[in-house]
């Protein structure tokens, strides 16, 4: 005996148009995906070379997750339609057997708190999760007046800095600027990712909330056995969806970080750069003033403390060199623990593959 109650009675057929408007909203949120982190190029840079390694790997599992959502809300949004047919074809007698559509959902006596207490309107909603994930942002960086500032207090008054704003001014390129990009890479792309992961998390948050307020309106509404197997698959349906959010957003807070990261490890080395040029070009006008006072008996005795100072001088831009390895490194160093931590992270962003695909009735 299957007790099968719908009130209204047509609220199954409610039910599959309400999931069949989130399929489509999710279709959205994977398309969001692909424009977002999806647009970024693993190879913008030498150190996303070796950080982005695992960059198309956690695109293609978030795109995957969203698809196989929406697979299983197509799923569900049929059956839901073919027990509102059988229900209709039987001129709505409340006594119908439709367990064979619904029986491989789940057990009719499995625990968990009845799906009807969800909420408390008599309306399926409105609101479409994929559509309304806000755009991603990147990391803006120092703001413009702080590095007019710090520009002010040097950069101004240095010769590297008036010799690359030369070639810029001639051939279009920052040598340094340039050099610095090559290394590091699009770093504003990598926060960018980032901030849209983290909203991919929030997504798929939403997307589980709205599908337990709409069971909410859908058990109220039907009762008898097959709703408690459809109950019981929902809630594992739920609670798959809400697994989805924190790993991603701890992916999303690692790109940004990572991101970040390489935007200081930038201007660390292109300031370094710029000191090093400079002292560089000291110590030939220095070693230029040796050459002329060495050609002069009467400027020997100078040529050779200029000599000693020469010497410091150089002892010093190999020590500011050293910086530049040191910092080098880190990044490096940084760069293969982002790949360990996309890695780690990825290995738990799939518990919506591990929920059964209901089968049509």
């Amino acid at each position: 005996m299957s007790d099968f109650l719908l009130q209204p009675t047509n609220i199954l057929d409610s039910a599959s148009t309400r999931m069949d408007e989130l399929r489509v909203s999710a279709g959205k949120a994977d398309a969001y995906v692909e424009a977002g982190p999806g647009s970024l190029g693993q190879w913008d840079g030498r150190m996303f070379a070796v950080a982005l390694r695992d960059h198309d790997s956690a695109v293609s599992t978030a795109r995957r997750n969203i698809q196989r959502g929406e697979k299983l809300l197509n799923a569900v949004a049929k059956n839901l339609a073919d027990a509102q047919d059988r229900y209709d074809t039987t001129e709505q007698d409340n006594t119908v057997t439709v367990n064979d559509i619904f029986s491989q959902l789940g057990s009719s006596t499995s625990s968990g708190a009845s799906l009807a207490q969800a909420g408390s309107g008599s309306e399926f909603g409105s609101a479409l999760p994929g559509d309304s994930i806000p755009p991603a942002e990147e990391f803006s960086g120092i703001p413009e007046w702080a590095q007019m500032v710090v520009e002010l207090g040097g950069s101004l008054v240095s010769p590297s800095y008036w010799m690359g704003k030369v070639l810029e001014w001639t051939i279009g390129v920052n040598p340094i600027d340039w050099f610095v990009e090559q290394f590091t890479g699009d770093w504003k792309g990598v926060t960018k990712a980032g901030d849209a992961f983290s909203k991919v998390s929030e997504y798929w948050t939403a997307m589980g909330s709205a599908i337990t307020n709409d069971c909410g309106v859908l058990f109220r509404g039907w009762q008898g056995d097959a709703s408690d197997s459809a109950q019981s698959y929902f809630r594992e349906l739920i609670e798959a969806h809400n697994q989805q959010a924190s790993p991603l957003s701890k992916l999303g807070a690692e790109y940004e970080s990572c991101g970040k990261g390489m935007y200081f490890a930038a201007k660390g080395i292109g300031a370094l750069l710029g000191t090093l040029l400079d002292m560089v070009a000291g110590a030939a006008i220095l070693a230029s003033a040796i050459a002329v006072a060495t050609a002069s008996g009467i400027g020997a005795p100078a040529a050779a403390a200029m000599s000693t100072a020469l010497l410091a001088w150089l002892d010093a831009i190999l020590g500011v060199w050293a910086t530049v390895l040191t910092i080098q490194g880190v990044t490096v160093g940084a760069a293969y623990t982002f790949v360990g931590l996309v890695g780690g992270y990825l290995g738990t962003i799939h518990p919506v593959e591990q929920v059964e695909m209901p089968s049509e009735g």
